[in-house]
């Protein structure tokens, strides 16, 4: 029976390299059925182990490098990567790996997110910004500002020169000193960013902070 399976194949493998053939499958891989049918079959094959090394194999060569990175970098692309990643760093075995790899570098987090923060200054305000609506960003702006309320004097460097209609805070140049400061820029700064930022904006206003510092 194999020299019948065999003819089988062999029957097959030209039937389907027949123009009209590859013309048809073409056509209805286009359709809306035929889509559903070949990402099906396409997801089964992947997971085969025949699938799996072939697209180890695809991955580590010049043209799959290329694809990949031209795909990372569609915006298509960037949607699956990052529900990707998300997905997986929030499963069990995304946390332990990303607990190893702190252990094994550490500050290296710390230096990757601030190069991000760096390069995407919008995004990272989008990201804050959601943040602290969560409960768990609430709580951790109580926790700053019950800090700084206990640990830090109140001596104001000048009198507010701000027209009434603009609302102003007192902004911590350091722990002893406050400056008067539109709230919108003063609130813009968050954690660890916040006094060097507020500062720099102040000397831009004309403060001159010298004499406090």
């Amino acid at each position: 029976m194999k020299w019948l399976e065999g003819g089988k194949k062999e029957y097959f493998r030209k039937y389907e390299s027949k123009p009209q053939r590859i013309a048809y499958k073409k056509k209805y891989n286009q359709t809306d059925k035929g889509k559903v049918v070949l990402k099906a079959a396409a997801k089964k094959y992947w997971q085969t182990d025949k699938g799996k090394i072939a697209r180890r194999k695809f991955n580590q060569s010049p043209k799959g490098k290329d694809w990949r990175k031209k795909y990372s970098e569609s915006e298509r692309g960037k949607e699956v990567l990052t529900a990707a990643y998300k997905k997986y760093g929030q499963s069990v075995k995304g946390k332990q790996t990303q607990e190893r790899y702190n252990k094994r570098h550490p500050g290296r987090r710390a230096e990757i997110s601030k190069r991000w923060r760096q390069i995407h200054p919008e995004d990272y305000l989008k990201v804050r910004k959601r943040y602290y609506h969560t409960p768990k960003g609430k709580r951790a702006i109580l926790r700053v500002i019950t800090r700084r309320e206990r640990n830090m004097d109140f001596n104001p460097i000048t009198n507010n020169p701000f027209p009434k209609d603009i609302k102003t805070e007192w902004h911590h140049i350091n722990d002893r000193f406050v400056a008067p400061m539109p709230m919108k820029p003063h609130r813009h700064y968050k954690g660890d960013s916040h006094r060097i930022g507020c500062n720099n904006l102040l000397k831009n206003m004309g403060f001159d902070l010298k004499d406090f510092l």
